[in-house]
């Protein structure tokens, strides 16, 4: 748990110098969710879609998992377009 807890402070450090790339948010979704914190792993999902749009199908694991984010916020409309994105057309 304190190696957890170590990762998320310094993920979180690291997005505060600069670093808003996707893997910092992934790493710390999975992190909170780890840790059964939902609300704050959804938190940083809805942080990294704030940034700017991004292409739908470029990145499947992060459009499965703002799809698992918008079902739990109940909007499940959008939760069918991400899982949708995810999809590759080619699978």
């Amino acid at each position: 748990l304190g190696d957890r807890e170590a990762a998320i402070r310094d993920f979180e450090r690291a997005k505060q110098l600069g670093a808003d790339q996707a893997p910092v948010y992934k790493a710390l979704y999975r992190l909170h969710a780890e840790a059964g914190r939902m609300a704050e792993a959804d938190a940083q999902i809805r942080e990294l879609e704030a940034k700017g749009p991004r292409a739908a199908g470029a990145d499947p694991l992060l459009d499965r998992l703002v799809a698992e984010a918008s079902l739990r916020a109940r909007d499940p409309a959008k939760a069918v377009e991400e899982a949708r994105a995810a999809v590759r057309p080619d699978s």
